[in-house]
């Protein structure tokens, strides 16, 4: 009930202000289900999360279960929280391919980032694996109009990569500069 709060009222970081102290004991709780509804309900917050709950979020982000949404808090608050934006760009510079794709799709889910994420994004296009490479072009359609700084990367994949990556920076491009 509080998650579908903190999800749809637009006042709920607002509304669910005392509720926090209980969403945070709740990040340990036995029950894999409830925290994983904590650590949403946080990330959900609306119209952001709020500054004092991100460095809880921040120490979940290598947990298996509990790693996804708190990434997910942290991209949208990453435009208003130089704590949030300082651990994206830290994960997309770790050496696990997982975790640097965790933290790009959770980039993606939030539909928002500052530019300077962005050009760390931009800058996986190049140097990356195959993986990372599918996965950044993803994350910088889903950014749509933010991405526009990427869209001469996007545009030589299209041209020059192969057919799967040329298709992907193709749908990219598409909606970072929608047809008219």
């Amino acid at each position: 009930l509080l998650t579908g709060l903190a999800q749809r009222r637009p006042d709920g970081a607002t509304v669910l202000q005392a509720a926090f102290a209980t969403y945070t004991m709740l990040y340990h709780d036995p029950e894999p289900r409830i925290r994983r509804n904590a650590v949403l309900a946080v990330a959900s917050l609306q119209p952001h999360v709020p500054p004092g709950l991100l460095p809880g979020l921040v120490e979940l982000v290598d947990d298996v279960e509990l790693g996804q949404p708190a990434m997910y808090g942290l991209a949208r608050s990453a435009d208003d929280s130089v704590l949030a934006r300082t651990a994206l760009q830290h994960l997309l510079s770790e050496e696990s391919d997982a975790t640097r794709v965790r933290a790009l799709q959770a980039i993606g889910q939030a539909g928002t980032a500052p530019a300077d994420l962005i050009e760390t994004i931009r800058k996986l296009l190049p140097k990356s694996n195959r993986t990372i490479v599918l996965t950044s072009i993803k994350t910088l359609g889903q950014l749509r109009r933010a991405a526009d700084g990427a869209r001469d990367d996007l545009q030589i994949l299209a041209e020059k990569g192969d057919s799967e990556m040329a298709n992907a920076a193709k749908d990219a491009l598409a909606k970072i500069i929608p047809q008219q």
